[in-house]
């Protein structure tokens, strides 16, 4: 019994073992073209980004198991591409801020069995070749699974070069209450008559589901002596209507 329990561990870890010895291979094989590539066009190669790689394996993870179409990968028309809700997961997972991966470049792509002529010309000769044609990249990351394989590319700037987080820091900067100088302070209100509901106050706050979201609209925040001038200078004009 004990000798059957270890011949099928081997076999998994074997299995294991080759199965990412070919992804791998795979990935080593498609670096090599697309430098090849960028060097025929007097572009500097690309250097393997680990952060990035990163994101690439949890990338590809989620396309693992989804067809190939004439609509998904390379061919993806510009505008539809999916969507992960679950991407500062992603983030968290290989130690980024979504501040430095900005300028980066995902390109996921479908290729049946993976053939590497195939990939290659996936990235070669479609729209993504605009971006190996870029020298503004300098590294990238890429992972494979199943008929997907997803390239990230990275820059050399703060905002594109998938640079670790500091410890403790996260995906998205938290909500933070305002200062105290923009806090302007409301006179009191009576208590309603008898039978009628209490006003309430509600806080409302602006909710950013991802680091792509559009950028928050300007408050217009007025100093505190000039709030309280502006508010006691309106009480003054008030009473003096009624007079």
């Amino acid at each position: 019994m004990d000798f059957r329990i270890s011949l099928l561990c081997f076999l998994f870890l074997a299995a294991s073992l080759l199965h990412c010895a070919r992804s791998d291979s795979h990935d080593a094989q498609l670096l090599k073209g697309i430098n090849s590539y960028r060097s025929s066009l007097k572009v500097p190669a690309l250097t393997e980004n680990k952060n990035a790689a990163c994101l690439a394996e949890q990338l590809a993870k989620q396309f693992k198991g989804q067809q190939c179409s004439n609509t998904t990968g390379a061919n993806t028309v510009i505008g539809t591409e999916q969507q992960f809700p679950d991407y500062p997961k992603y983030l968290d997972h290989c130690h980024l801020n979504a501040s430095v991966t900005e300028d980066g470049q995902v390109m996921p792509a479908c290729v049946p069995g993976l053939v590497p002529a195939v990939v290659l010309t996936n990235y070669t000769k479609s729209q993504y070749n605009r971006f190996l044609n870029d020298s503004q990249f300098s590294g990238v990351g890429i992972a494979n699974e199943g008929d997907w394989v997803v390239v990230v590319l990275s820059t050399s700037t703060g905002s594109g070069d998938y640079s670790p987080a500091p410890p403790g820091s996260n995906w998205a900067a938290p909500v933070q209450p305002l200062p105290s100088s923009d806090r302007v302070l409301l006179p009191s209100v009576p208590a309603p008559a008898a039978g009628t509901a209490r006003p309430r106050a509600v806080l409302r706050r602006k909710c950013v589901t991802s680091p792509a979201a559009a950028a928050p609209i300007p408050l217009l925040r007025l100093p505190p002596a000039a709030a309280a001038a502006a508010f006691f200078s309106a009480a003054l004009r008030k009473k003096a209507s009624k007079e």
